[in-house]
């Protein structure tokens, strides 16, 4: 049966001398992937409709409800300004790879609008022309603002994520006892959830913080409103509130490592590159 959707490349991976796999997240929150016969050898037909963070639509034979054989393609936006250089370009293969990795079983539009959504935020800001790249002495940063942007965006991403795959807790009280959560507060992991300071074992006692009553003010907030004003509602940058996030990006790393069973390539290459 012929089919035709619209999707965003979300992976490119070799399927002979001549052919390629093209794996999709289509507009309706499914992976798709198809075999592009032929593409790597002909004159006809260009390669970038495998463009990975390319928005394409494609016209394909189905061969079950999530393979098939594409017949033809066109792409509808390149994202060209995010692949213009080496630091945008690792960001955007750990996006990919994250949703890649968190996208299962049944249909969901709100991964598809999650990352279309981040493809605009990466194509409107100019941080990457500059370059993030983290330096040894962050107190002496000329570029904080830019760190700061970068783990906002990240943080803001997987906090979505999260709570797509439903691992999202209340972020309001206590996981354990259920009280409004207030002054001292550790992050629980795999869960997204929080723990208020009399909850908290001897061993992870010293882990409760002011500073973790701060993640989860900004996890409710980023869960519900777009980043743009996730990114307004965040205090002024600071090197406090700058290890606030990055905690908060540790710690949702490894809720998310937890449920995927593995560390993801992208995300490694990245965090080694901005020296975190």
């Amino acid at each position: 049966m012929l089919r035709t959707e619209q999707g965003i490349v979300i992976k490119r991976f070799p399927y002979s001398e001549a052919n390629t796999g093209i794996k999709i997240l289509t507009e309706e929150g499914q992976i798709l992937t198809l075999t592009a016969y032929g593409i790597l050898s002909s004159k006809k037909r260009s390669n970038l409709i495998s463009e990975p963070g390319s928005l394409i639509s494609v016209t394909y034979y189905e061969h079950t409800h999530s393979t098939g054989a594409l017949k033809e393609g066109n792409v509808v936006e390149d994202f060209e300004e995010i692949k213009k250089n080496y630091d945008s370009l690792l960001v955007l293969s750990y996006i990919l790879e994250l949703t890649d990795a968190a996208v299962k079983g049944e249909k969901n539009s709100g991964f598809y609008n999650l990352l279309y959504g981040a493809l605009q935020e990466m194509k409107k800001t100019d941080i990457f022309e500059r370059g993030f790249k983290m330096k040894k002495n962050r107190s002496s940063l000329d570029n904080l603002g830019d760190i700061f942007w970068l783990y906002a965006f990240l943080g803001f991403y997987k906090i979505r994520i999260v709570k797509l795959l439903g691992l999202l807790g209340d972020t309001g009280i206590c996981a354990n006892c259920g009280n409004p959560l207030g002054g001292r507060v550790k992050f629980a992991v795999p869960d997204v959830s929080f723990l208020c300071e009399n909850c908290t074992d001897g061993t992870s006692a010293s882990e409760a913080s002011a500073s973790g009553a701060h993640m989860a003010e900004w996890i409710r907030f980023a869960a519900v409103n777009r980043f743009q004003k996730y990114l307004s509602y965040l205090p002024p940058t600071s090197e406090t509130i700058m290890e606030s996030l990055t905690e908060m990006d540790h710690y949702l790393n490894r809720t998310l490592e937890y449920f995927f069973s593995k560390i993801l390539t992208s995300k490694i290459q990245l965090y080694k590159y901005i020296g975190s």
